[in-house]
């Protein structure tokens, strides 16, 4: 059934081959301007880049990558992570 919705609500995206070292310049916590939300933490694990948000019991999420710079979760292809750096 996932699947059949999927289909027909979803772009598919297709993982892009990236190197694991960029993941390094992601890597850290993060807040939003919507201070209802909890801080998240961009983390890797062999290799891979994942994201959960900080509160207890929060399972982590791989993000993978579009490109570089944008990536999606495959629970969610619509929902699109973009870094990019800010002069603060």
């Amino acid at each position: 059934m996932q699947n059949a919705v999927a289909f027909g609500y979803c772009e598919r995206r297709e993982a892009a081959v990236v190197s694991p070292v960029i993941f390094n310049g992601y890597k850290g916590s993060y807040t939003s301007k919507d201070t209802s939300l909890p801080g998240a933490l961009i983390f890797t694990d062999k290799n891979k880049l994942y994201w959960k948000f900080q509160r207890a019991g929060d399972l982590p999420t791989r993000l993978i990558p579009l490109n570089k710079t944008e990536y999606f979760m495959a629970e969610n292809e619509r929902l699109l992570f973009t870094f990019k750096k800010e002069n603060n």
